[in-house]
């Protein structure tokens, strides 16, 4: 008669396989007398209780038992973490009436004379009214002589509102077995964090460029951008992004935000 880690009767087949809501697993089945199959199916569930586990008729007289055990529910690493680093870009658009041609041709429309406060909006609003009424640039109110308010008009005229720039950004991913003593990380306190403070791998850190000279009130560093925290399956997930960027050391101070 068979016997498996001394229940008497019984026949196992282990492996592993991959399984859509745990990820990697230990896939076990069981086979034998009743009695004997439903026994074992308690000692599962006593030292495995993460185990999905079926007991189920087989044929006759033979009953079967199917086990899966995520991968990291090992008695060794049940308790561990697993980190991931990935990088990539966030896309941004700003606003066309941002550039710094554009902020030009505003100031340029105005009266050199004149001290006028809301110049862009004054400049905005001569253009954005001449596009919603189908006006010719040349009969537009704007200052004839400046080419760049000409090329604003013609860009306005084909829709369009704004260019494109983009952000560096870092994603800290962590899992665990979701009754794994796991400690999540809360930020409640903004700040700008320098490279350093991150914490990245060399691998990681090797793909990003040192950090550029600073601009004036700026500060190239990694502002906190998500984080969020997922139970899924018999996985607890906490993902934390960051985006790198010269930001402005004046407006985030005036924003209560803490930099280096």
């Amino acid at each position: 008669m068979a016997t498996w880690r001394g229940v008497a009767g019984v026949t196992m087949d282990e492996g592993l396989s991959y399984d859509p809501q745990s990820g990697m697993t230990w896939r076990r089945i069981a086979t034998g007398q009743e009695q004997a199959i439903r026994g074992l199916a308690d000692a599962f569930r006593t030292v495995w209780p993460e185990a999905t586990i079926d007991v189920s008729r087989s044929q006759g007289p033979v009953w079967k038992m199917l086990v899966k055990i995520p991968f990291w529910s090992n008695q060794a690493t049940r308790n561990d973490f697993q980190t991931e680093w990935t990088t990539g870009t966030e896309v941004v658009e700003k606003d066309i009436f941002q550039l710094p041609a554009v902020i030009a041709a505003a100031e340029a429309q105005l009266d050199p004379d004149t001290s006028k406060p809301g110049a862009i909006a004054y400049f905005r609003k001569i253009m954005e009214e001449g596009i919603a009424e189908g006006t010719a640039y040349a009969d537009v109110d704007v200052a004839p002589a400046n080419s760049d308010a000409q090329k604003l008009y013609t860009e306005l005229q084909r829709g369009v509102t704004g260019w494109e720039t983009e952000y560096q950004t870092v994603t800290r991913t962590r899992r665990a077995w979701r009754r794994a003593p796991f400690n999540r990380q809360i930020f409640t306190v903004k700040k700008l964090y320098l490279t350093a403070e991150l914490g990245l791998p060399s691998t990681i850190a090797f793909a990003f460029q040192a950090d550029p000279e600073d601009p004036s009130q700026a500060l190239w560093s990694w502002r906190l951008r998500d984080q969020e925290f997922r139970l899924i399956g018999d996985k607890q997930e906490e993902i934390i992004t960051w985006a790198y960027a010269p930001w402005s050391t004046f407006v985030y101070d005036q924003a209560g935000e803490i930099y280096t």
